[in-house]
C-alpha cells in the first residue's frame, strides 16, 4: 500500500490525507480550497478537550515518529497550561501563544482551537500546522543550558540581535550578555574571518532572532544559554563547536543531553 501523509490544513483545520509523493508540494486544500503546502512526514492529533468559553478542543499536529520522552517534557506540560488557560479565558482566532522561543497562532474554527508554528525556512515567516520543530526546540533549550551547568534564558524568535557583516560564515562566534530591553535577545553573532571587521559600528545591524537562524541554523540549540555564554564554531580548531563561559571553555557534563548529542553528531 502507497503510503499517505496525514495533515490539518492551516485555515480550516480539516484533516487532510494524500499520497506521500506530495511531500513538500504546494496544493489546494479539498474542503477550503485555500492553498496549503504539504508537510515533510505523516502528521497524528494530539488533542485536549476543554470546553472553555470559546475552544472546545485544543489540538497541535506533530511529527508521528516525535519521542515519547519529548512529547512528554516539551508539549504536554504546555498543553496542560494552554487547556486550563481555556476552560477560563477566551481564547481568539489570530490571537499569539508562546512555546519556548517560539510564537504559535491560534486558528480558531468552531471552538477547535488549532496551533501554527513558523516554518523556519521563510522569510517573512510563513506559517504552519507541524509543530515538531516547535517542541524539539524547547526541548533542545531545556536540555543544553543544563548540560554546561547553566541556567536557561529562552528568548523569543521576534527578540532582536546584533549581527556584523557575514556573521553567518564560519569561522563565527555567537556571544550573550544582558538585553537592554524586552525586544533585545542580547545575543550577538559575528564572523571570525580575517577580512571581516567588527569593530566598526557603521558594519553592525540589528535582526530578529529569527532571521539569524535562517542565516545559520547552527545557532538555533544554544540561544537559551545565559549572559556569559559564549559558542565559538570554527573548523580549524576541531570539528564540535567550543563551549565558553567568559573566555573559558566548558564541557558538557558527562552523560548530559549535548554531551550525547555531540557524540552521536560527531561519530
Amino acid at each position: 500500500m502507497a503510503k499517505k501523509h496525514e495533515f490539518p490544513c492551516p485555515s480550516c483545520a480539516t484533516w487532510i490525507t494524500v499520497p506521500g509523493e506530495y511531500a513538500g508540494k504546494k496544493g489546494r486544500c479539498s474542503a477550503c480550497k485555500r492553498s496549503i503546502r504539504v508537510p515533510e512526514g505523516s502528521l497524528v492529533r494530539v488533542a485536549r478537550e476543554v470546553d472553555g468559553p470559546t475552544v472546545r478542543t485544543v489540538e497541535v499536529a506533530i511529527a508521528a515518529d516525535t519521542p515519547e520522552g519529548v512529547r512528554l517534557l516539551a508539549l504536554d506540560p504546555f498543553l496542560t497550561w494552554l487547556g486550563e488557560e481555556a476552560r477560563t479565558t477566551p481564547i481568539t482566532d489570530g490571537q499569539t501563544l508562546q512555546l519556548g522561543w517560539t510564537l504559535l497562532q491560534c486558528r480558531l474554527v468552531e471552538r477547535r482551537l488549532l496551533l501554527l508554528a513558523p516554518d523556519l525556512r521563510s522569510f517573512p515567516l510563513e506559517l504552519q500546522p507541524d509543530l515538531t520543530q516547535a517542541v524539539w526546540t524547547l526541548f533542545k533549550h531545556t536540555q543544553v543550558p543544563p548540560s554546561l551547568g547553566a541556567e536557561l534564558l529562552i528568548p523569543t524568535l521576534r527578540q532582536a540581535a546584533v549581527v556584523g557583516p557575514r556573521y553567518a560564515e564560519l569561522p563565527c562566534l555567537m556571544e550573550r550578555t544582558a538585553s537592554q530591553g524586552d525586544d533585545d535577545s542580547g545575543w550577538t553573532f559575528n564572523s571570525l574571518r580575517p577580512d571581516v571587521d567588527n569593530n566598526d559600528p557603521e558594519q553592525l545591524s540589528r535582526v530578529s532572532l529569527y532571521e539569524a537562524v535562517l542565516a545559520s541554523p547552527r545557532f538555533l540549540r544554544y540561544l537559551s544559554l545565559p549572559p556569559g555564554y559564549a559558542v565559538l564554531f570554527d573548523p580549524a580548531q576541531g570539528p564540535g563547536p567550543i563551549h565558553l563561559r567568559g573566555r573559558t571553555p566548558v564541557q558538557p557534563l558527562p552523560g548530559s543531553y549535548l554531551a550525547s548529542t555531540l557524540a552521536a553528531e560527531l561519530g
